[in-house]
């Protein structure tokens, strides 16, 4: 059997001392089936959980160790537990650093070229190893993220009295979204919580469980240090930090202060600028070239503003929302009301956001490098958020890529999944190598 040439460190399992084990060389054993795993896990039935540590975590000295019994092993010393382990021997002979995390491509494809190798060699003949009730503890872990997959995990963290609900979908990457547990779940495709293991978190404006405060000391200093707060207490060490609109805006001031605790930064229809003479400049132009019957329709929503005026909380924020489709939408009769549902919003709070908080407000004033990879995505038929307050580059982003979708509006990751969630996984992809 072909051994794959690879940074894995390989335990044969079932083998002797003649199997060399400083570089996993066989030597000459006849009629003899080679079967490979991770460290403490099989790859391949094991999946996701390929290489953890389970019950072995106490010591490598149990029948499911692969060089049990051989003479002078150097194996047998407690391990910690990890979900998926990727090691260079030569430099790190006692596998203290796991270069997984950042090489996962590497470890995806090698997976593939691993599981080929395992079709290739047929049917197996029965197992010699007879396993034990405890054995199976992979397994039991593995069948119950499985069952879990439709029922997210959940929660609520309290910052300043306030209980700000969680909910965590999918796996892969950890990605911080900010701003709502309830919409943002919504916007975002099933198949891209294939690649990102998405931690959807509400700010205080979307708590449900709101301990009301002073606006007075709300600023951006303040909204950044709750952001620091939800990041300790979900325990998420160097996460993807994700948001849309104006929590964006607030990821990119959060990575300003904390460039240290994030891998990367998305930003989604964030404004670079708002609430200055900038803004109101190229969001008027843009709205010049929409089309006439855009214009029209917006214009006989606008004959219907008094009637929101009665309204509070979800329920104008949802009607507010769609009175302004034609700005906010590539389709421009889009019903948003669904993405609404179920949400709490605390009205005083989001005024004060847009009108006080962000006032005058410029991204890159005063100009701050920003020292993480940053992606931003941008839909060609945002009008409230216009694409032109971005530049195609920034000298204090070194890292930077700006993706610009056609047939969008403001939420391009909903209005075209397939082309955002390429371009997304581009993005991730560059940055794990």
């Amino acid at each position: 059997m072909k051994v794959i040439d690879c940074l894995f460190y390989f335990i044969v399992i079932g083998l002797n001392s003649q199997v060399n084990a400083q570089n996993i060389t066989p030597k000459k054993l006849p009629n003899i089936v080679y079967i490979f795993s991770s460290d403490n896990g099989p790859w391949l039935v094991m999946e996701a959980l390929g290489g953890s540590a389970g019950h072995l975590r106490e010591g490598k000295n149990y029948t499911f160790e692969g060089f049990e019994g051989y003479a002078g092993s150097p194996w047998k010393q407690a391990v910690a537990a990890h979900d998926t382990l990727l090691f260079d021997l030569r430099t790190d002979p006692g596998e203290t650093r796991n270069l997984y995390p950042e090489n996962r491509d590497l470890g995806k494809r090698l997976l593939e070229e691993m599981k080929q190798q395992y079709q290739n060699l047929g049917p197996f003949p029965p197992s010699l190893v007879v396993r034990t009730a405890s054995d199976n503890s992979h397994f039991e872990i593995l069948a119950a993220r499985r069952q879990k997959i439709d029922q997210p995990d959940q929660g609520y963290i309290e910052v300043d009295g306030s209980k700000l609900k969680y909910v965590v979908e999918g796996e892969g990457t950890p990605c911080l979204v900010i701003g709502s547990s309830i919409y943002y779940p919504k916007t975002f495709s099933a198949d891209l919580r294939k690649n990102l293991k998405m931690y959807f978190v509400d700010l205080k404006w979307f708590a449900e469980d709101y301990k009301p405060e002073n606006l007075d000391s709300v600023n951006i200093a303040s909204i950044v240090q709750d952001v620091e707060e939800i990041r300790a207490k979900l325990g998420l060490e160097n996460p993807i930090l994700m948001g849309h609109s104006i929590h964006g805006t607030i990821a990119m001031e959060y990575v300003k202060e904390h460039p240290d605790q994030v891998r990367g930064l998305v930003l989604i229809g964030s404004p670079a600028e708002w609430g200055n003479a900038t803004y109101e400049k190229k969001a008027a132009a843009l709205w010049q070239t929409a089309s006439s019957e855009r214009k029209a329709l917006q214009e006989q929503n606008w004959g219907k503003v008094k009637e929101l005026d009665r309204l509070t909380g979800q329920e104008e924020a949802s009607a507010r929302y769609n009175n302004m489709s034609p700005q906010y939408w590539y389709n421009p009769t889009y019903d948003a009301g669904w993405l609404w549902d179920g949400m709490t919003v605390h009205s005083e709070v989001t005024q004060h956001l847009f009108s006080k908080v962000f006032l005058n407000y410029n991204m890159f004033q005063p100009a701050v490098t920003i020292p993480v990879p940053v992606f931003v995505g941008l839909g060609k038929y945002d009008y409230v958020i216009p694409y032109t307050l971005w530049e195609p580059a920034y000298e204090s982003i070194p890292d930077f890529t700006i993706k610009y979708f056609e047939k969008s509006g403001h939420t391009p990751q909903l209005e075209e999944p397939d082309k955002f969630n390429q371009a997304l996984r581009d993005w991730l992809s560059a940055l794990s190598k």
